[in-house]
């Protein structure tokens, strides 16, 4: 009973931490000031008057703000996120399906890194406590966690792509080769399953600068917390018990020691939301889509959710348009006659 006490309070948590964001995403898109339309159109809102009305009827611009809030609400329950004029008008659902395969890449394989990095190092800096070898690793893990993530990528890329030309300076794969058939969704599992050696390398090897440079900057905390774990555990009542029988001192550290100093390791490693460390600047230094900017940009950018794509008439009746162009009011296609500038 008091399990499911837990797990229903934890839902209701979650539920209004959920209407918290998405009413302070509302009211940030807001307060930015400035006219929605002319953000959206630029100078054809001055040039078409009757788009610019348009375009704030559709989208409820002149209602009171709990009646744009409601719309607001709506589109998102709807799964309306509307499109994205930086990805060429997709949709954003389609732009997230998109790019969350590479940003669970990237954050998987820097979560492994992280890991491996921080246990290895926290065991010989507990290891060799007050030598030298336990001040580099010292000096190395705060050096990483205090440094600005862009600095660490730009050193990265610098050093291996500029310098040594050893690995991509970005991208998630080479653009000569043919992505693998969408299977389980990850290029690199769908890769293997389909025998796309070439392709798999090429998508390994564009994710080791990314990966590395996200694990640099949290591969301390991991360290730090092992470090201090094992100087706790080798001063414990059972590791003395455990001398005092006539084991060695490498029995007694990795056998008896370093298992119960993983406990706060494993806690600790499984709070790691590494995914959120992937910041902007380093997705423009690697040119690697993510998802968490999608969320950022379409705020700054006042990305409500739209219905028109690049090439827009003027009235409902009478409309022309290219015939690639949708006419999200209409619906209809045919020859353009009427082309405003692009959103």
């Amino acid at each position: 009973m008091n399990v499911f006490r837990y797990i229903l309070r934890r839902l209701i948590f979650g539920i209004v931490v959920l209407v918290a964001v998405v009413t302070m995403t509302f009211v940030l898109s807001r307060s930015l000031g400035g006219n929605t339309v002319v953000a959206w159109l630029g100078k054809s809102a001055s040039i078409h008057p009757e788009l610019a009305a348009l375009y704030a009827e559709k989208y409820h611009l002149n209602d009171p703000i709990p009646v744009q809030y409601y719309y607001y609400v709506l589109n998102l329950l709807q799964g309306n996120l509307g499109f994205s004029p930086s990805r060429g008008f997709q949709p954003v659902v389609q732009v997230i399906a998109m790019t969350l395969p590479f940003t669970l890449q990237i954050a998987f394989f820097a979560f492994v890194i992280s890991v491996v990095l921080g246990i290895g190092l926290g065991v010989l800096s507990a290891q060799y406590q007050h030598r030298s070898v336990d001040t580099c690793i010292r000096a190395f893990y705060l050096a990483g966690y205090s440094s600005p993530p862009f600095f660490v990528a730009l050193i990265l890329l610098i050093a291996f792509a500029f310098i040594f030309h050893l690995l991509p300076s970005g991208g998630a794969f080479d653009i000569a080769l043919t992505p693998p058939t969408v299977i389980t969704g990850l290029p690199l599992v769908d890769s293997l399953i389909e025998g796309n050696v070439s392709y798999f390398l090429s998508a390994l090897q564009h994710l080791i600068l990314p990966s590395v440079a996200l694990a640099l900057v949290t591969f301390g905390v991991l360290t730090r917390v092992l470090r201090s774990s094992m100087l706790d555990v080798m001063h414990s009542n059972y590791i003395r018990t455990a001398r005092a029988k006539g084991l060695d001192e490498r029995t007694v550290f990795f056998k008896h020691g370093l298992r119960n100093a993983m406990i706060s390791v494993v806690t600790i490693s499984s709070l790691m939301d590494l995914a959120d460390y992937w910041n902007n600047l380093r997705r423009k230094h690697f040119r690697v889509s993510r998802n968490g900017t999608i969320s950022s940009n379409r705020a700054g950018r006042r990305g409500l959710p739209r219905y028109f794509r690049r090439h827009n008439c003027l009235r409902l009746g009478d409309c022309n348009h290219e015939p690639d162009c949708r006419h999200f009011i209409c619906g209809r296609r045919s020859p353009s006659k009427i082309r405003l500038s692009r959103l």
